[in-house]
């Protein structure tokens, strides 16, 4: 029933359309949203039909009118359960009219809100896919419902229990009601689940506060209006008012019927619970553990976070995720083992430029056998096991913001401290009779600076370190100083029976208690939770002072308390007595109640007994002008955590980042970890789009799929050429051994015209790939095209060795672009999980077209001579660059590192004159955005013949090479370009000695059927475009779902284990073979050609692909280290085969080839297991320095 009590109300606005997203009062109104729509087009699209139901009306107990929307499933007609969001904020307020009014939209992209969502509550674009209804109501008073708002207390509860009830009645409703949100609607939650609505079936106060008086607006005894003035001026609006918290305080300061009505009785809650707190909110915290202290059942689960509320609600993709497991299991029955799920999770906070440590399992909280132990202060700010032996006082000015008594305890191993700390202290204060005391609990770093912990993932910030945040932008929603405690001094009486731990004291606020100036009192302030960790040599710090040491981002709404409220003069907190007798302390509590530092600390000191608890009721008192303070710490060697101290070192049993829970039924989201190339790839059955793309249509990854085909159709067409006048020089030798040797040169000068432009190819790559990354792709590539023309044409007309060795170095230099540019092109114009079938398909078109071209080397040079081979080659380029010039658009797109890691939140940066800058979250591939054409120019014929496409950065030319020196020197990188280089190098050594095998007896092929031993690389091709690329790509997306949706770059080297061993036996039968032709079928050479190529095109793509998940912001680098620095590796291996073979014979040579196949390819097993710790130690030297740049060179 409502209280007996006056309540005061102040007005509010009316709602107006147009404003907080108020639409009008439509009743009776029903339409459905398609699959695809978006309130705005840079907000989450619909991935189903959704029928909204405007302003459905629910009449409760005594007759007022609440109107609601109901957003529910459009394809289907089963019944569905309902989750109600509950608030006086209006119904179709969302986190899109919010979080602008908050420092960086609390790093919430837009494109992660559909805009449906009520603010703090489920996002219906999200939840109705899942099979729910979502209900948004108007409180009594909001928006066009009856009557005046009541915030929280037992009006607002029974009108909860009401509509719990009328939506479990609705048609379309299965019976089955649940409640979720932040805050307010976490609240409401508390209240309406103690009422017991039979058809309320499940709970999720996501950082919900219990108690109004105590944890909000009287917290402590001091009044503070905290945030609500905001929300009454801006928010909320209605047809009458709101009740008035500071005319009811200053109606009655102390705890009276009307500020009891605002405490929950959590005793009460009978319905399953799935709690989260954390330490970071300034309100909720208390609400969390007194919650999961007193409801007194064991469906309940608690969840302490490390993150902002909003960003955890809306931009964390696995929160929604379990929340659904949790719901799937209580609202629709479904037996998922959700049981199974740990009952308490914390994270613990490292402050600083430290990210938290998440999901450490508890046994239960406060943590069971934690030993609790009491620091005093002490005279130069210092906190021991003992208490001050001489008289000390110090003091600081209570009217000053960041005048403090600090007290340091510097430990000297590693400790973890979680739970409830609680100060004693004896103070006084000369000048008034009453004082505000506030304490808070920080970290100080080795060097003696204060740290702060960032309430966000820094990926999703615009800094990279704390200290970048201008003072400005540094508020308590990003920002967590510390735990704090607070008391007016009037208001120190405790009632132990209702203290929910001894930790923690219950202060009734019934009466005040005034204080004589300089009369020395007890206070005794519980603290707010505490979560921290400490290395060997960090600080733990106390201050004491007389304002809050938050951060209050909405000052500027609240008028300033009245003079009598505030503090005056000093505050004097007293470190000892003018004695030397040993204080009469009593011994500890036994170990069953909570904690302290444990071994983080020295022993007490002998012949005294342990510091222990001092409570109200005890015998024995301590001496006046004694302060103690207790923390809690995890004892070492806890078999419920998976934590390990030994010798002051501390680690996680399990890498915290990398637990996958696997219980009955469902498989706990895994968080990504901070490694780089360690992505999210699948969600649910969707797979992410990873680089993210954006809406602009001249985006390269919006180009259509036949666009794409035509694109790499041509480009490969440019490969193939350039590649069969390369590599396939090797079968028309035997034209050209005649003149040469005539000549002067010998057999190894002319096979230089083989091995030589092979190198030179290398050389192409180190010059073109930084100037692409500089002046844009398709310049270059277009050089390259104009280059191979005239270098073949230079080759036509030759007319000695020396003018034929020098154009074939030019041609090799143009056809270079093959090896880095063309899969630079192809991959950024593809996601990551097609991106190996892609270069597959790209490199088994290059494959098949160029095994065709050289297959016809002999023929055409014997029909029509070897110059009008290179005439021909002349003209299909210059075709390929006619067509090219229309169908291949430049793929230069500036994208940020986090496009290309997937965090949940893009910050992203279009180039060119297009550019705009947009927020965007990640997609998969049922939620890409539309393309914008009202923000972004179309693609046209002519914006894709543009030549050059944004501004030149001749940086990035430097940036470029200085990185490919730095990724040489990582150890998966200097191993793939290792195996990379010795592959194609044995690939040559095979292509220049087959045709005088196969061409001398037993075999007596003729010099123009020579080039048919290649034949078989069309088969290779063809086996290698399943296998290792759509094989490639399946195998990464089975494992990320094994993975729980975490892809890991290393497994892009599983399928790299069938051409290695192919190659092996390729090697050793080919060496045999021409050792002993005699034994052997003509087969065996094409065989071993064909099965070889195989084993290079392998650890070519399986190096490409792996090295470009794992790095992304070295792409271009890395392609130029790997498919050009190999040259020189090539060359070196091939360029000697001819001696190589006089000395050692074919079955030695090809035999060493074999076993350095075999070697390199047992150091890619090596690679596969530590090429996680490998990228975590080199990721550091593989970042984007500036996020707006283009991330593939710097």
């Amino acid at each position: 029933m409502p209280i007996p009590i006056q309540v005061a109300y102040k007005p509010i606005g009316l709602p107006e359309v147009g404003k907080n997203n108020y639409q009008g009062f439509h009743p009776g109104k029903s339409e459905v949203l398609p699959a695809g729509w978006r309130r705005f087009p840079d907000t989450r699209a619909l991935t189903s039909p959704i029928r909204v139901e405007h302003d459905v009306e629910i009449v409760v107990r005594d007759g007022c009118r609440l109107y609601a929307d109901v957003y529910r499933p459009a394809d289907t007609d089963e019944k569905v359960p309902a989750a109600l969001a509950w608030s006086c904020y209006g119904k179709k307020y969302s986190a899109l009219d919010m979080l602008p009014m908050t420092v960086w939209h609390c790093c919430v992209a837009r494109s992660a809100l559909s805009g449906l969502e009520k603010f703090e509550g489920l996002d219906p674009a999200r939840w109705c896919p899942k099979g729910y209804a979502l209900v948004s109501v108007d409180g009594r008073g909001t928006g066009n419902s009856d009557g005046q708002i009541p915030v929280m207390g037992s009006q607002d509860a029974e009108d909860g229990f009401d509509v719990v009830e009328a939506v479990a009645r609705m048609a379309w409703c299965s019976g089955a009601v649940g409640m979720a949100g932040n805050s307010a609607l976490a609240i409401s939650q508390w209240f309406v689940a103690a009422l017991q609505p039979p058809s309320l079936k499940a709970i999720a106060p996501w950082e919900g506060m219990g108690d109004l008086f105590r944890e909000q607006f009287c917290r402590g005894g001091i009044f503070s209006m905290s945030n609500f003035d905001l929300i009454t001026k801006e928010i909320i609006k209605g047809g009458s008012g709101v009740e008035d918290f500071a005319e009811m305080y200053r109606r009655c300061p102390t705890a009276n019927v009307y500020w009891k009505d605002k405490r929950v009785d959590m005793t009460k809650i009978q319905t399953p619970a799935f709690i989260v707190g954390s330490d970071v909110s300034g309100i909720h915290t208390m609400g969390s553990v007194r919650a999961w202290l007193e409801i007194p059942h064991e469906k309940k689960w608690l969840k302490w976070g490390s993150k902002q509320e909003w960003f955890e609600l809306y931009s964390v993709h696995e929160s929604n995720e379990e929340l659904a497991v949790f719901f799937d299991r209580y609202l629709k029955g479904l037996d998922n083992g959700w049981e199974n799920t740990s009952k308490v999770r914390w994270s613990v906070l490292q402050f600083g430029d430290k990210e938290a440590i998440e999901d450490v399992e508890l046994e239960n909280y406060p943590v069971p056998n934690t030993e609790y132990r009491e620091l005093y202060l002490q005279d130069g700010g210092k906190l021991g096991v003992e208490e001050s032996r001489e008289a000390a006082i110090k003091e600081y000015d209570s009217e000053k913001f960041g005048s403090v008594a600090e007290f340091d305890y510097t430990f000297t191993k590693r400790a973890r401290l979680i739970g409830l700390p609680k100060a004693v202290l004896y103070m006084s204060c000369p000048d008034k009779n009453d004082m505000c005391v506030y304490v808070v609990v920080r970290k100080k770093n080795k060097d003696g600076k204060t740290l702060m912990h960032l309430n966000f993932p820094v990926e999703a910030t615009p800094v990279k370190f704390i200290d970048e945040i201008p003072e400005k932008q540094r508020a308590s929603l990003n920002l967590h100083q510390g735990s704090v405690g607070q008391l007016r001094a009037s208001h120190r009486a405790i009632d132990e029976s209702k203290s929910i731990h001894p930790q923690f004291p219950f202060h009734p606020h019934e009466v005040e208690e005034k204080i004589s100036p300089g009369e020395v009192v007890r206070l005794e302030i519980g603290i707010w939770n505490v979560s921290m960790d400490f290395e060997a040599g960090e600080t733990v710090n106390i201050a004491v002072g007389g304002q809050y040491p938050g951060i209050a981002e909405f000052k500027s709404y609240s008028a300033p308390r009245p003079e009598h409220e505030r503090n005056k003069g000093v505050h004097r907190p007293i470190l000892a007595v003018p004695t030397a007798s040993t204080p009469a302390i009593p011994l500890s509590r036994p170990r069953n109640h909570n904690t302290i530092w444990g071994n983080a600390t020295p022993p007490p000191p002998a012949n005294r007994p342990t510091p222990g608890f001092d409570l109200p009721h005890s015998p024995r008192r301590h001496p006046p002008l004694l302060l103690l303070f207790s923390f809690c710490l995890l004892k070492p060697l806890q078999t419920s955590l998976p934590v390990i101290m030994k010798e002051g070192k501390m680690k996680n049993a399990v890498e915290h980042r990398e637990i996958v829970e696997v219980v009955e039924g469902y498989t706990k989201p895994k968080e990504v970890s901070d490694v780089t190339g360690t992505v999210r790839l699948a969600e649910d059955t969707d797979t992410r789009l990873i680089p993210t793309p954006s809406a602009d249509p001249r985006d390269p990854l919006n180009l259509s799929p036949w666009r794409k085909f035509i694109f790499v159709m041509l480009v490969s067409v440019f490969s193939s050429i350039g590649l069969s006048m390369v590599s396939g020089f090797g079968g028309l030798l035997s034209f050209y051994i005649p003149d040469y040797a005539t000549a002067g040169a010998d057999y190894a000068d002319i096979t230089a015209l083989m091995t030589y432009p092979s190198m030179f190819m290398g050389i192409g790559n180190i010059v073109s790939v930084p100037l692409a990354l500089s002046i844009g792709r398709r310049p270059v590539f277009m050089a390259s095209t104009i280059l191979l023309i005239f270098s073949s044409v230079l080759c036509a007309f030759a007319k000695d060795y020396t003018w034929h060795f020098s154009a074939r170095l030019v041609l090799g230099i143009a056809t270079g672009q093959s090896e880095a540019l063309v899969p630079l092109m192809v991959q950024e114009i593809h996601f990551l999980h097609e991106r190996s079938q892609m270069l597959m398909l790209q490199s088994a078109i290059q494959t098949i077209l160029s095994a065709v071209l050289v297959l016809c080397a002999s023929p055409i040079a014997g029909a029509i001579t070897p110059r009008y081979w290179y005439i021909l080659g002349a003209a299909l380029t210059g075709l390929q660059f006619i067509l090219s010039s229309f169908f291949v658009p430049e793929t230069r797109y500036e994208r940020p590192l986090s496009a290309y890691q997937a965090n949940d939140m893009v910050q992203w940066s279009s180039t060119g004159d297009d550019a705009t800058e947009e927020v965007l979250a990640p997609v998969t591939t049922s939620t890409r955005p539309q393309l914008d054409f009202v923000n972004f120019q179309p693609r046209t014929v002519f914006s894709d013949m543009r030549l050059f496409v944004g501004p030149v950065d001749w940086k990035q030319a430097y940036y470029t090479l200085k990185a490919m020196v730095q990724v040489l020197l990582f150890p998966n990188v200097f191993w793939a370009f290792c195996l990379n280089g010795l592959t194609i190098g044995v690939n040559i050594a095979i292509g220049t000695t087959y045709a005088q095998i196969i061409e001398a007896p037993p075999y007596n092929w003729s010099d123009t059927a020579a080039s048919y031993v290649n034949a078989g690389q069309i088969v290779t091709a063809l086996v290698a475009l399943p296998v290792l690329g759509l094989g490639s790509d399946k195998i990464i997306k089975w494992k990320a779902r094994r993975n729980g949706g975490i892809h890991e770059p290393e497994n892009r080297l599983l399928p790299l284990v069938f051409p290695v061993c192919v190659g092996i036996l390729a090697a050793a039968i080919y060496g045999e073979a021409c050792q002993h032709p005699e034994n052997y079928h003509w087969f065996a050479l094409v065989f071993a050609n064909a099965a070889y190529y195989f084993c290079f095109v392998g650890s070519n793509i399986a190096a490409i692909t792996y090295l470009l998940d794992s790095y992304p912001a070295r792409g271009g680098p890395v392609l130029v280290v790997i498919c050009a620095l190999r040259g020189f590796v090539s060359f070196g291996t091939s360029y000697g085969v001819a001696k190589f073979i006089e000395t050692d014979g074919y079955d030695g040579s090809f035999g060493t080839y074999a076993g350095l196949t075999g070697l390199f390819g047992v150091l890619g097993i090596v690679v596969f297991f530590t090429g996680k710790r490998i990228r975590g130690f080199t990721g550091k030297w593989a970042q984007s320095k500036d996020p707006t740049k283009p991330t593939m060179c710097h």
